[in-house]
C-alpha cells in the first residue's frame, strides 16, 4: 500500500498527517476511493456506506451520519467531506485552513462508529484540495467522550446528541487547550483590548 501524505503537524488537539490534490482532477474520477481518498494511489478500501445510505452510528448518547465508513483491512475508515465553499487549502500554513469544527466532527463521528462495530476505525476528514488523517491527543478524546452528555444537556436533546453538536460544544475548549499560535495571538489581543478599555473607563 502507498500513501502519499505531504506533510504532518499537530493541530487542534491532532497529529494530523496531511495530502493535498489538484481538485480539479480527482473530481473527473468515477470511482468513489479515488474521488474522495486520493492520497491511496494502489489499495482501495471497500466502500460500506455513503452518505446516501444515512446510516446512523450509535453511540449513546452520541449519534453520528459520517458521509462515508469504508473498509480497509480489518479496520474501517470514517470520512467527513467539508468543501468550506471550494476553499483551497494552502499546503505551506494548511493549520491555519483545517476547520477545528470539521476536526472534531470528524472525530466525534469516528468514534461512534468505532463504537458500534467494535473496530479500530481511521478518522478522515477530506476539504476541497486536501484530506487529512487525525490522530487524537488522549486528553481530547477523553474530553469528546465524557463532553457528549454534557453536549446533550447543553442542546435539550431529549434522546441523542449529533457529532456536529458535540464538536461545536467542545470547540472552545479545544481552542483554549490547545491553542496555536494564531489563536493565541488573537486571545492575547483581545485581552488586551479588554484591559484598555477598563483602563479608560477609570
Amino acid at each position: 500500500m502507498e500513501l502519499t501524505w505531504t506533510d504532518r503537524q499537530a493541530a487542534h488537539g491532532c497529529d494530523i498527517s496531511a495530502c493535498f490534490f489538484d481538485p480539479q482532477v480527482v473530481e473527473r474520477e468515477d470511482d468513489f476511493t479515488r474521488r474522495m481518498l486520493p492520497v491511496f494511489k494502489t489499495a482501495r478500501p471497500a466502500l460500506l456506506y455513503s452518505e446516501k445510505d444515512r446510516k446512523n452510528f450509535v453511540a449513546d448518547p452520541l449519534i453520528a451520519q459520517p458521509d462515508a465508513v469504508l473498509r480497509h483491512g480489518r479496520g474501517l475508515l470514517s470520512l467527513e467531506y467539508k468543501s468550506q465553499s471550494r476553499r483551497l487549502h494552502r499546503p505551506e500554513q494548511w493549520q491555519r485552513d483545517i476547520p477545528c469544527s470539521g476536526v472534531l466532527q470528524t472525530l466525534a463521528a469516528a468514534m461512534a462508529v468505532a463504537m458500534e462495530s467494535g473496530k479500530t476505525v481511521a478518522p478522515l476528514l477530506r476539504c476541497h484540495n486536501a484530506i487529512y488523517f487525525l490522530r487524537p491527543h488522549p486528553e481530547l478524546v477523553t474530553r469528546l467522550m465524557t463532553g457528549a452528555a454534557e453536549a446533550k444537556a447543553y442542546w435539550d436533546e431529549d434522546r441523542y446528541v449529533s457529532a456536529s453538536q458535540l464538536a461545536a460544544y467542545c470547540e472552545p475548549w479545544v481552542r483554549t487547550r490547545f491553542a496555536q499560535k494564531d489563536d493565541a495571538q488573537a486571545a492575547s489581543s483581545e485581552a488586551g483590548r479588554v484591559r484598555h478599555e477598563e483602563m479608560l473607563r477609570r
